[in-house]
């Protein structure tokens, strides 16, 4: 289970591009009953992790990151990784 397993509703996502939604977010989060909803969200969420959890999260999202550059480098090869133009 990720980070966006863990967070579900609780979370508020907006294309950080699209000023319209950014700004439909901010005006519902200042209704007093939707933050107070949205807060009790985020109480409800364990953060607990185990180091393995943790560890394998990383090594996921490296993976990921990894694979859409489509590197055949050794992880560890971070010098290269400033070289990486995005597609």
């Amino acid at each position: 289970m990720g980070f966006l397993d863990k967070v579900g509703d609780a979370a508020i996502f907006v294309d950080p591009l699209n000023k319209k939604e950014i700004t439909e977010k901010i005006i519902w989060l200042a209704d007093p009953k939707n933050r107070a909803a949205q807060a009790e969200k985020v109480r409800q969420i364990s953060f607990s992790h185990s180091w393995k959890e943790i560890a394998d999260e990383i090594l996921e999202f490296g993976d990921k990151i990894y694979a859409i550059f489509n590197l055949n480098e050794q992880r560890t090869d971070i010098a290269r990784i400033s070289e990486i133009e995005t597609p």
